[in-house]
């Protein structure tokens, strides 16, 4: 069985991400999770010891949503078993097999929790009272891997734990006759299930059960020990053991401590029965040990978690089922564009009216943003459902509830359909006529001429109406009326045509997407936060935004009508046949289709014209000093501009190359000429 984990670290943000997160971020990338890989720890990361993990999906299995380790045969896959020699190497186990490296794995996991997060957790450092903790050298077996400082109130100094599994154990014994040795702890995870060993919130309710078990021993051991040694230290100064008088005297003294500390006189064994159940009624009640207000204040928050994961969850089925309409009303419009030219009256006006109001309302401008953005919550945290007009998230001038704009794409949905239906229905009845008419006209001539067949006309006749039946099978069959020969030759011409144009229609999408992720940036500093719009020129502002405000609405609608074709199983099919009936009309057609998405898309001269707003140049150097960075831009005037890292957007400092290309806004300043804004920008520079 494999480690799963339900958190990993995102070093793109520096943080920890859910399963969730990760795929949304896996679904805004088109299925794919490569923008920027996360990995099961930040220590670990930092340590580069990370194991890269990928998010599985199991929404539609009703199975728990997880991450684990990424590939078996690909590139991270060697990746990572690199690592986990490394990890079992870190921690003292040198055998290499998956067996260990997997042992390695879980050692290190819980090693990190107590290093790093059992100080910082509140529940886990007052039971435990800890003062600092100290990690130690966990490649040396000869030693502990952690170190616990004690708060000063509590009965000893230190506690050095040793995490023990399946082929890692130290190599020392422990001994009753010091307390350095009863304060060490071996704690064994060898039967700690895998699900647990990778999670805080799940391993603590355990780990600390396990403490209070081997600190109660501790104890007593201690106890034992110190008792022991003050009997040797007064028999050796007064050559004999306690008198009875005396040890009632010490008795009766720590019976005033304990009843100004109680209330009332009892014994340490009284007291300790009394205290042991006290806490093992609160064991039973909460699962560890704590007061009834933290009890209370842990249920509370136990329900306030639980209402946010439903919350959590009506928001993502919701915008999930918005994304899903937001692509089928698209997808609605290709397929009226491609039948629209057949209607022949097929729909009635109010019917077309309704598929007019549905293409308006995809050419909004924010219509895209609308159906790739989290939905909006209401005062009281309840999502705006069905009926429920939105606030910021309108869709566009047309005000419509999510409940109308549903309806509206359901119905535009069953007009495409009556269309397809009807065109078939039309093309199956002409065919049908032509047949019988050519039957006439055969009919016809033979009257006319008198023809009789001879016995071998008659077989040639035969013949060519076997050809005739296996060419109506093969129409029936796969829609293309030749012979089998004919059929498998043409077959493998239509492939490699359609394939040539599906990939020609690509490279338009990934052209589009390179421009997208250049132009990115810019929209998200003047269209979507508007912070930076101040720093443009006043005379420049109104067009450069409307210009922004084109382009990323281009650049979309382009990508989308490309992915559109590409998907599109019934225009392929469409296209086949028309290449078996003729190639050069086939190829014609999508010509005029690839020319009209070309024509449609010009994306380079809007870049050319935004391009002319800024200023274009090179990263010279960097330079980091005191916790600051800044560098020089040098342009093809040979000038060179000074930036600071703060000018930057959509990249970090620590992340920008020198020779990278930039886009630039400059003024002159009391120290010269340097960069107010500046932004990377290595694939559109070529529209310059």
């Amino acid at each position: 069985m494999a480690l799963k984990w339900e958190r990993a670290y995102y070093p793109k943000d520096d943080m920890d991400i859910t399963v969730s997160e990760a795929l949304e971020v896996r679904r805004r990338n088109a299925g794919e999770y490569r923008e920027n890989p996360c990995y099961n720890s930040r220590e670990d990361y930092n340590e580069g010891l990370g194991i890269k993990l990928t998010p599985v999906d199991n929404s539609t299995n009703y199975k728990v949503d997880y991450f684990r380790k990424y590939g078996k045969g690909e590139i991270w896959g060697e990746y990572n078993r690199k690592t986990e020699q490394k990890v079992a190497d870190d921690v003292g186990i040198n055998n290499s097999t998956s067996k260990y490296t997997l042992v390695a794995m879980r050692v290190k996991s819980m090693i990190n929790f107590l290093s790093n997060t059992i100080a910082n957790d509140k529940i886990a450092s007052r039971q435990m009272m800890i003062e600092t903790v100290e990690p130690l050298d966990r490649k040396n077996l000869d030693i502990g891997d952690v170190l616990i400082h004690h708060k000063p109130e509590f009965h000893r100094k230190t506690t050095t734990i040793f995490v023990k599994d399946s082929g890692r154990k130290p190599n020392y014994k422990l001994s009753d006759s010091n307390i350095d040795s009863i304060s060490n702890w071996i704690y064994d995870i060898m039967k700690i299930e895998h699900d647990l060993i990778t999670n805080w919130d799940k391993i603590r309710p355990l780990l600390m059960r396990d403490w209070k078990s081997f600190d109660n021993s501790t104890k007593r051991k201690i106890s034992r020990l110190k008792e022991h040694e003050e009997k040797k230290k007064n028999f050796g100064i007064t050559g004999l053991e306690e008198t009875d008088q005396e040890r009632e005297i010490r008795e009766t003294r720590e019976k005033v401590k304990n009843f100004k500390e109680t209330g009332f006189e009892e014994t340490d064994q009284e007291r300790e029965i009394r205290e042991t159940n006290e806490k093992e009624k609160n064991l039973k009640e909460t699962g560890y040990e704590d007061t009834n207000q933290e009890r209370k204040d842990r249920e509370e928050k136990s329900k306030f978690r639980k209402l946010q994961t439903e919350r959590e969850n009506d928001r993502i089925k919701l915008e999930q089922e918005k994304l899903d309409y937001h692509g089928r009303a698209h997808r609605t419009i290709f397929q009226w564009d491609l039948t629209y030219n057949r209607i022949d009256r097929i729909l009635s006006n109010k019917e077309i009216k309704e598929i007019i109001r549905l293409r308006k309302l995809t050419n909004e401008e924010n219509f895209w943003k609308w159906g790739h953005s989290k939905i909006s919550w209401g005062q009281r945290g309840i999502p705006f459902g069905p009926g429920v007009p939105l606030n910021q998230s309108n869709l566009g001038k047309v005000k419509l509830s999510l409940e109308e704009f549903y309806k509206l794409v359901e119905r535009c949905e069953g007009h495409i359909e009556r269309i397809k239906d009807e065109v078939a229905r039309v093309l199956e009845e002409n065919k049908r006529k032509n047949a019988e008419q050519l039957r006439l006209q055969k009919e016809r001539n033979l009257a006319e001429i008198g023809l009789s067949l001879t016995d071998y006309e008659r077989a040639a006749h035969e013949r060519t109406e076997d050809l005739r039946l296996q060419k109506e099978r093969n129409l029936a069959e796969i829609g293309l009326s030749v012979t089998d020969s004919e059929r498998a030759a043409l077959s493998l011409k239509s492939d490699t045509f359609i394939q040539n144009c599906k990939q020609r229609l690509t490279r338009i999408y990934e052209y589009c997407n390179d421009f997208m992720n250049d132009l990115t940036p810019l929209f998200h500093s003047f269209l979507e936060n508007k912070s930076d719009r101040k720093i443009i020129p006043e005379e420049n502002r109104p067009d450069l935004i409307e210009n922004l405000r084109k382009t990323r609405l281009l650049i979309r609608e382009t990508q989308m009508t490309a992915q559109g074709l590409v998907n599109s199983d019934e225009l392929w099919r469409s296209l086949r046949k028309d290449f078996i009936d003729s190639q050069n009309n086939a190829e014609t057609i999508f010509q005029d289709i690839y020319i009209s998405i070309d024509r449609y898309s010009k994306i380079g001269e809007s870049v050319r014209n935004i391009l002319s707003y800024f200023r274009i140049g090179n990263v010279k150097n960097k330079i980091t000093e005191n916790g600051n960075g800044y560098g020089f831009i040098y342009t093809p005037e040979g000038q060179d501009i000074f930036f600071h890292s703060s000018t930057l957007r959509g990249i970090k400092f620590a992340n920008v190359l020198t020779e990278s290309s930039v886009l630039f806004i400059d003024e002159e300043s009391k120290k010269g000429v340097a960069a107010k804004l500046v932004f990377m920008a290595g694939f559109i520079t070529n529209f310059q």
